[in-house]
């Protein structure tokens, strides 16, 4: 999965405790839902704090906390096991 994803690097070094991934330009919708760029969009789009977590299980327990607050009409549904 690694080489589908990047880490975004920018110049200052403060941003790179926010851990996001570098999202691919596309020019097609088809393209836009891909794994490759649909995934860094919804990962970047997470709290600072949730993308920081190293731990699976609290990660998996902040992000289904997290889908509660969501409206189910903006959910992605992800199956996490």
């Amino acid at each position: 999965m690694n080489e589908l994803v990047s880490e975004h690097r920018r110049r200052h070094l403060h941003s790179a405790s926010y851990r996001t991934l570098a999202v691919p330009r596309t020019r097609t919708t088809l393209g836009d839902r891909s794994f490759t760029v649909a995934g860094p969009r919804v990962w970047n789009s997470l709290p600072t704090a949730i993308r920081q977590i190293t731990s699976y299980a609290q990660f998996r327990q902040h992000l289904n906390k997290k889908k509660e607050q969501i409206p189910f009409t903006a959910t992605i549904q992800v199956n996490l096991r």
